[in-house]
């Protein structure tokens, strides 16, 4: 079995390491220095797929993944605190958001955002930091835009719908958007951040195990 997964917003498998390792997956990356709408990146992650793989996105991954199950045969479709729909208000897309990614958060407070770690912060910056200011604005535009509904009522393989408990990005409506479009699509809760994959791989790589075996 064939597993691939769709980063978040930084497009690395920097965070992703734990987890590809336990689970034996693919982590398709996007390029880090070069803009690239949500159908280019499409374009990119068909380009890399094995034969009927089992497709993760996981967060920004998840439209992409929507896009790609909608073009492809796959064996399955997971998507891990997801959203089809702009997980924030679209209005924040107005901001000049490639001169706010100058500001650093503190430390503490991407700890926070995340599990309590202070290691894993710094992973998570240096994961973002890898990649081009102008190339994270552009995929948090596109984010605050996404409406990949119809790809995803469009797909006919088994879904899985993976969420934390401790997600402070993405709330109840992006789950309710996704089992809108696919009432079939099974559903599993477990703690964590929104960084799930990278902050509980072991717990995660057990509920999607679980689904696809």
């Amino acid at each position: 079995m064939s597993i691939v997964i769709l980063p978040g917003l930084d497009g690395t498998s920097l965070l992703l390491r734990e987890f590809a390792t336990i689970a034996d997956a693919l982590v398709i990356e996007y390029p880090r220095d070069e803009v690239l709408s949500y159908d280019a990146l499409t374009d990119h992650a068909i380009a890399q797929l094995p034969e009927r793989p089992v497709i993760i996105g996981e967060s920004f991954g998840g439209a992409i993944a929507v896009r790609v199950a909608s073009r492809v045969s796959a064996q399955a479709l997971v998507l891990v605190n997801a959203f089809i729909l702009p997980p924030l208000p679209r209005v924040l897309a107005r901001l000049p958001i490639a001169a706010l990614l100058r500001i650093q958060p503190p430390e503490v407070l991407l700890a926070w955002w995340l599990d309590g770690s202070r290691e894993r912060a710094r992973l998570h910056r240096e994961a973002v930091n890898s990649v081009s200011r102008e190339v994270l604005a552009s995929r948090i535009r596109m984010a605050l835009s996404v409406d990949v509904r119809r790809e995803l009522e469009a797909t006919k393989m088994p879904l899985l719908d993976l969420r934390s408990r401790g997600d402070r990005l993405v709330d109840a409506r992006s789950r309710e958007a996704v089992i809108k479009a696919r009432p079939d699509a099974i559903t599993a809760t477990i703690a964590g951040p929104h960084a799930l994959l990278f902050s509980e791989p072991a717990a995660a790589w057990d509920a999607i195990r679980r689904f696809i075996c």
